[in-house]
C-alpha cells in the first residue's frame, strides 16, 4: 500500500538528512556548552 516515493522527493529528503544532522549536532553543542551559543552558527 506504500506509494513510490518519487525522485523529487528522494532528492529532497537526501539534502534534509545532512541539515537534520547538522541542527541536532548544533543543539548539542549549544546544550554543552551555552556559553558558545553564538559562536556555533
Amino acid at each position: 500500500m506504500l506509494p513510490k516515493i518519487c525522485p523529487k522527493t528522494r532528492i529532497l529528503a537526501q539534502k534534509i538528512k545532512p541539515l537534520l544532522l547538522l541542527t541536532s549536532r548544533i543543539q548539542k553543542s549549544l546544550y554543552l556548552n551555552p556559553k558558545n551559543s553564538i559562536q556555533v552558527v
